[in-house]
């Protein structure tokens, strides 16, 4: 029986694939579990215009994240944070810190997720953020972390 996936399965295919199951397979656990649709061609040509409406949507992406990799290319970001007596941080910085402050500043919005940190940041000084948008775009910038004049 063909089957077209519409999730990622593993040693059966990827979501939108058409693969061949056997009729119990589709019936019991696929089709119920809404794992798959029957290769009708009225599906068939609905999951094809999916697929373009995918590729269009992913390419208007790709356009907005290499906008964005060129206006945060090059950045010097500060953030100004309390400290305690002994110039300990009060409260470290996160991903979602940096990306509230690059829009505050710099009108760059930005979803955290894209951000890599490797732990949040707890110490006064100078770091290189890195922002990987995936499919390959990546850019860094430069975050300087200050305490704030009280």
């Amino acid at each position: 029986m063909k089957v077209i996936l519409k999730e990622n399965l593993p040693k059966l295919g990827v979501a939108g694939e058409v693969c061949e199951v056997k009729k119990g397979y589709a019936k019991n656990y696929l089709l119920p579990n809404n794992l798959a649709i029957l290769a009708t061609p009225a599906n068939l040509t609905k999951i094809e215009n999916q697929k373009k409406e995918i590729v269009a949507r992913k390419a208007e992406e790709l356009k907005k994240f290499e906008k964005q990799l060129k206006e945060i290319s090059g950045i010097i970001l500060k953030i100004k944070v309390s400290v305690g007596e002994k110039q300990e941080m009060f409260a470290a910085i996160h991903e979602k810190d940096i990306a509230e402050v690059l829009e505050k500043e710099h009108g760059i919005r930005l979803n955290p997720d894209f951000i890599n940190l490797t732990a949040p940041i707890k110490d006064l000084g100078e770091y290189v953020i890195e922002v990987d948008f995936g499919e390959g775009l990546k850019t860094n910038f430069q975050l300087l972390v200050s305490k704030s004049k009280s």
